[in-house]
């Protein structure tokens, strides 16, 4: 899509060049087919006769061109404005990521995310509310761990994709409480536990092919969110997501191997 918008941007840049020289060029060409008349003055003469003759369609085709440039302008600022993260791992990691554990960007400009119990999350995000979060993706081995609404490693959503479901997850951090020391005082915090949530009760069944590079796309809304898997919807919520805001990252555990490119996320 981006393509074919920067394909359009091009073609209207140039009809509004050869807009705005359209009328010179009518009438040099007028003037040759109709005589050999030379003079300044007869020149000046037959542009504004020419001009004068066809103003209308000159206008039109003026004002369509302008129309369309101004169209494909305002595309161009609102896709500039809503895209508020991409990522083509032409970059180091550090750059755009933090996470834990054996991360790695290919020779192909891939991100190879495995090898992590806490996963990893863009730098920016924490104020991101309501989005769309698209990837390409190739399952090497078992699944790819997709996150939204992070706010930070220790409390997300994970939509865990397989070769055969969507498994959701929450990861969450809760205190454990000693108690308190004396009637005046608060109660004490002995550590913070990490667990997970398994929503195998709405984990649903996808009939897709991933045994090579797909498109995910999640869109996140509310509390609602859905999934897609190469544009066909695979999964959707409408009270699931309690988190408001947040960050966006991958998480796969262990032997769990995955390849991500092409990573952008827009508001909407």
């Amino acid at each position: 899509m981006n393509r074919f918008f920067n394909k359009l941007q091009k073609l209207a840049d140039k009809i509004t060049a050869i807009t705005a020289i359209t009328g010179g060029i009518f009438s040099i060409i007028s003037i040759i087919l109709s005589n050999y008349e030379w003079t300044p003055e007869s020149i000046v003469m037959k542009i504004i006769k020419f001009l004068g003759n066809n103003w209308k369609e000159i206008w039109a085709l003026t004002a369509t061109s302008l129309l369309l440039y101004v169209w494909l302008q305002y595309i161009r600022i609102r896709r500039h404005l809503t895209l508020v993260f991409t990522d083509d791992f032409k970059k180091p990691i550090e750059h755009n990521w933090d996470h834990l554990g054996p991360w790695r960007i290919t020779t192909e400009n891939e991100l190879y995310v495995t090898g992590s119990d806490e996963g990893g999350l863009t730098k920016k995000g924490a104020y991101w509310e309501n989005y769309n979060f698209k990837f390409e993706a190739k399952i090497l081995n078992c699944c790819i761990g997709v996150i939204i609404r992070a706010k930070d490693l220790q409390n997300y959503y994970m939509f865990q994709i397989t070769t055969e479901k969507v498994r959701p997850h929450r990861r969450v951090s809760v205190p454990v409480i000693r108690g308190k020391t004396s009637e005046h005082k608060d109660f004490i915090v002995d550590e913070i536990r990490t667990g997970w949530v398994v929503m195998d009760n709405i984990s649903v069944t996808h009939r897709k092919n991933l045994d090579s590079w797909f498109r995910v796309k999640l869109i996140v809304k509310g509390q609602s969110i859905s999934i897609f898997i190469n544009d066909e919807k695979v999964f959707s919520h409408n009270q699931l997501i309690e988190n408001s805001s947040g960050k966006v990252g991958f998480r796969n555990d262990t032997t769990e191997e995955a390849l991500i490119r092409n990573v952008k996320v827009e508001i909407i």
